[in-house]
């Protein structure tokens, strides 16, 4: 079947259903591709949702580049035995259009329109992040994205009903009450990347509340909690102010408490420069770099780039393949396993594979709200970005699964941020942390990020985020949403001691 539209032919390569309506995908010979979802009332057609996308193959770092582009992206990859393909795809996002010829033909135009506008912005954003960019159509690796099923569903764009839900929202929360005593409420996505400035104790008020919200709207909140701030959330409020909130009655929150060792750093996360930032050894290219290891260094990093260990213990063992090799090679392999060992001294248990995430939380809870807080009080700040990265890219790969969504699933909570993102991302684990954070959004994967003061956090995150808070004294905050009008309010007190 062919499309008789601008810039064709277009020719069919998918044909479905989904949540009851007819979903079609279309490529033309410049490769790009056209998802059109049917309208239906009734079984009369009323319309056409329509996405047109952009493919190339891509190579680098896409952290900083992804979150300056704004607007539809989606990084797809795929693992075969013999072949790795890295595919970027741009968007225009949903278009709706009624079904008549000439209106299709002028939308399709206007979409073809602004992702050429997009694409010009691409380019150059990949030269300014050193990122290298090949057209789809010019690369020979067609056959790899549009032949394998697993991958167009994933060019399908909507992937659950919500994305056509008119004004999909999420459950209202109750924030506090603004200065004219009505009650301040916000739709709970309205938090899907939000930025907290104030200091310290400001920051636990806004956080502390915001996840006593996630749970009470059956949202998964995590707290990597690095000054024993967030330790009460289970224990209810006993001197909660009932006159002031007759509607709320305080009560303890759903929480497992968690310290390094008991949830893990899977090295599968981290690539060699990674891991050199928690092992604290520094990239180096003169003599005192060797003497300091640096030859030792390069062969734990190509068993990190090319055996892709879980944990030190995997490193270890192939350290220890030295049969047939030269004696200075085996002294460097006895050097590396005993930074290794000094390592597990040092960090015992932290670094040793994969969590099971749904183990963390009872079978009864996984489909209501509830909190995980992983203690990194005692972590240094290398350490403490290792964890918070693997532990949130292992969400990020859980939640990918289940496809896109408009509907929060869990808020990641990180009162200082700019230990992780800061306005100049200059470690690789504070840009795959950006990366991981701005990537996870679509799939229903809120974050929370809290600074003291705004110039601190990288800049694209404030200039994109959907909800500013910042506090004006003890508990008025001023509120800055994407979408809306600012306003000031009173925080409420907690639920929770």
């Amino acid at each position: 079947m062919e499309l008789d539209l601008p810039r064709g032919p277009w020719k069919e390569i998918f044909q479905g259903n989904w949540t009851n309506n007819k979903i079609f995908l279309f490529k033309n010979p410049d490769l790009y591709t056209i998802t059109a979802v049917e309208d239906r009332e009734e079984g009369e057609l009323q319309g056409f949702v329509l996405f047109l996308n952009k493919y190339y193959v891509v190579a680098g770092n896409l952290s900083r580049l992804n979150t300056e582009l704004g607007g539809y992206s989606t990084l797809l990859e795929k693992n075969m035995p013999t072949k790795k393909g890295r595919f970027f795809t741009i968007s225009t996002g949903p278009e709706y259009v009624e079904p008549e010829t000439e209106k299709i033909d002028s939308k399709v135009e206007e979409m073809f329109y602004s992702l050429k506008e997009k694409d010009k912005k691409l380019y150059e954003l990949s030269k300014a992040h050193e990122v290298d960019l090949t057209e789809l159509k010019h690369s020979g690796e067609e056959s790899i994205l549009f032949n394998r099923p697993n991958l167009i569903n994933a060019l399908l764009n909507p992937k659950r009903e919500e994305k056509f839900k008119k004004g999909a929202t999420g459950q209202k929360i109750l924030l506090g009450k603004k200065l004219d005593g009505r009650k301040a409420e916000e739709d709970i996505n309205s938090f899907q990347s939000s930025i907290v400035i104030g200091e310290e104790d400001q920051l636990e008020r806004a956080m502390h509340v915001l996840l006593e919200n996630c749970v009470l709207s059956g949202v998964n909140g995590v707290i990597f909690d690095d000054s024993k701030r967030y330790t009460n959330l289970s224990s209810p409020n006993m001197e909660f102010p009932h006159h002031e909130y007759p509607d709320l009655q305080p009560i303890g929150m759903p929480v497992r408490n968690l310290e390094p060792g008991e949830v893990q750093i899977n090295l599968r996360h981290l690539d060699s420069k990674g891991f050199r930032e928690i092992i604290n050894i520094p990239r180096g290219e003169k003599t005192e770099a060797e003497y300091a290891g640096e030859t030792t260094a390069k062969i734990v990093d190509r068993i990190i780039n090319e055996k892709e260990p879980r944990s030190l213990k995997d490193i270890e063992k192939e350290l220890l393949s030295t049969e047939g090799r030269a004696e200075v090679e085996k002294f460097h392999r006895y050097r590396g396993i005993r930074w290794m060992k000094v390592m597990n001294q040092i960090y015992p248990d932290f670094i040793d594979g994969e969590t099971d995430l749904k183990s963390l939380v009872s079978a009864y809870l996984q489909s209501m709200g509830s909190i995980i807080r992983i203690d990194t009080s005692i972590l240094p700040p290398e350490m403490k970005r290792a964890f918070t990265y693997s532990f949130t890219k292992k969400l990020y790969e859980e939640n990918k699964q289940e496809g896109f969504t408009q509907r929060m699933r869990a808020m990641i909570v990180i009162p200082k941020g700019e230990i992780h993102v800061p306005k100049e991302p200059s470690e690789r684990l504070q840009e795959n942390i950006l990366e991981v954070l701005t990537d996870a959004n679509a799939y229903g994967i809120g974050y929370s990020l809290g600074t003291r003061e705004k110039l601190d956090i990288y800049r694209p995150l404030i200039e994109e985020a959907s909800m500013i808070q910042k506090f004006t004294d003890k508990k008025q905050v001023a509120l800055k949403p994407k979408k809306g009008k600012p306003y000031r309010i009173n925080l409420r007190p907690y639920l929770t001691s």
